[in-house]
């Protein structure tokens, strides 16, 4: 981790104005689904609805696949590996949330005017001022375009609006403290000497010559030496190199308490003495701060409580505003594979497994959908209906192991012995070197307490590990050898 971010304990890089703090609050918000779909897109297709309504009004398959974008993206990030069927759920309670919120945008006639959206606009471009940062900005949202982006813009102050009008109702308030501490920042440079931790061998000084060192550069900046070049020749934080030391802009509790102390103590333009962190010592330069009593601080104050005002009601009250209406509300799941794996979840067998039926009457072709309903019959005790259910599967799939060993499974519950295995019989045979494929073989066969075959595949397994340890040795083998004669042929050439 850099110097840089380290002494910003981790923070989101400060964005002027209130329209970069809600672009970044909107970023990480979990219900609002208008922003933030680009960084994972779907391998899938897009899907195709209706898939449920909220108070008779259908959800729109663009904000579904939304929801459905956003939800793949969150587990992506964080390496989940989950069914598509869960997946699909996941994202259809975000975008019954969104609808949620959407209708009660109507209800209570909240919207974003032009002005709003254009003021909005301009302090977006003011701070990307180049077309590398404004490009990457549209990355980051998902836009494709800055009309998009517009579009985007509408949706995020319609839903800080509605914010702000559920915060006002439910009596919330924003401090003048709480605007200060948010919104008070400081613009500020530094020149940092590390101190290395002692008794280790990273970079550094030690405590006294990094002080000793600080002092010397602070003399010679009282002396009218120029920050910038000073900064540029001195500075050991990687981050501010070839930079003049600049660190930006920041509010309270973005640095460590130290800086953050000197930083916001300094008048606009005047030096710090060396000031001791963690990290060494700094001397800080700010360049410019904007305080409470600043025109620009002023001039903002309004949207400042708004937006704070809007961040309380969705971190401390949003979450139960959002059940109060879906308790009050008429959610119908259109979507037949939705509503059955909801069904399924409810252990309501015989209904989810209607509505499995239906929904394969649809999609004939998706082998999720057979797999999800043979479970369902065989919770509901039908594994008559299962196995014909799993024959028909194999007729589409005749060679995928997952529908061969779920047809298995259901022959086995059977207690038919004979279909039990011929149907893993020729699993095993198109198994090749799949040694995890060769071990759900074993214990199927076990399950039907067919021992005799449950022994012979155990013999295939243990071949096949055998041989693939075989295969990995020589493989080290010849890798040793490879790095001797490159060692070598290094030292011959010396």
């Amino acid at each position: 981790m850099g110097t840089m971010t380290g002494i910003r304990k981790g923070a989101k890089r400060y964005l002027k104005g209130i329209v970069l703090v809600l672009i970044v609050a909107l970023l990480a918000g979990g219900f609002y689904l208008g922003i933030g779909n680009r960084q994972y897109q779907s391998s899938q297709g897009l899907y195709k609805g209706p898939s449920a309504s909220v108070n008779g009004v259908k959800i729109k398959d663009e904000d579904f696949n939304r929801a459905l974008n956003q939800t793949r993206n969150e587990f992506y990030q964080y390496g989940a590996a989950l069914s598509e069927e869960l997946i699909h759920s996941f994202a259809l309670e975000n975008a019954i949330n969104n609808q949620i919120m959407l209708n009660a945008q109507k209800d209570m006639k909240i919207a974003a005017s032009n002005a709003e959206v254009n003021a909005f606009m301009d302090q977006m471009h003011k701070a990307y001022d180049t077309e590398e940062e404004w490009s990457m900005l549209l990355y980051q949202t998902g836009a494709g375009s800055e009309r998009e982006l517009r579009g985007m813009v509408r949706e995020s102050i319609v839903y800080l609006n509605l914010l702000n009008t559920l915060a006002k109702e439910k009596g919330l308030t924003v401090e003048e403290q709480e605007i200060i501490d948010a919104y008070q920042s400081v613009d500020a440079s530094h020149i940092l000497i590390r101190v290395k931790a002692a008794g280790t061998d990273e970079e550094g000084h030690t405590e006294a010559e990094a002080r000793q060192l600080a002092n010397e550069i602070y003399e010679q900046l009282k002396a009218g030496a120029d920050f910038v070049a000073l900064a540029n020749e001195k500075t050991e934080d990687p981050s501010g190199q070839g930079k003049g030391g600049a660190l930006g802009t920041f509010v309270r509790g973005q640095m460590v308490p130290e800086f953050e102390e000197a930083a916001f103590a300094l008048p606009a333009g005047e030096i710090s003495e060396p000031v001791k962190t963690n990290f060494g010592y700094h001397i800080i330069k700010v360049n410019n701060r904007v305080d409470p009593e600043s025109e620009e601080f002023q001039s903002k104050k309004a949207d400042y409580e708004k937006n704070l005002l809007a961040q309380k009601f969705e971190g401390e009250h949003l979450n139960t505003w959002i059940e109060e209406q879906r308790s009050q509300a008429t959610i119908d799941i259109l979507d037949p594979a939705f509503r059955a794996f909801r069904l399924k979840g409810e252990e309501k067998w015989p209904e989810a497994a209607l509505a499995y039926e239906k929904a394969i009457k649809n999609d004939k072709d998706n082998q999720g959908l057979y797999l999800s309903l043979k479970e369902v019959y065989v919770r509901d005790n039908r594994l008559a209906d299962a196995a014909k259910l799993m024959e028909t599967a194999r007729k589409k799939w005749p060679e995928n192991t997952a529908v061969l060993t779920t047809l298995a499974d259901v022959y086995a519950l059977q207690k038919d012995t004979a279909k039990t295995g011929e149907v893993l019989a020729y699993t095993s045979s198109i198994a090749g070197d799949d040694v995890a494929m060769h071990q759900e073989i074993k214990a199927l066969y076990e399950k039907a307490e067919m021992t005799a075959e449950a022994a012979e595949e155990q013999i295939i397994i243990e071949t096949l590990a055998a041989q693939q340890a075989t295969e990995q040795t020589g493989a080290d083998i010849t890798g040793d050898i490879s790095a001797d004669e490159t060692s070598t042929g290094s030292e011959g050439g010396n």
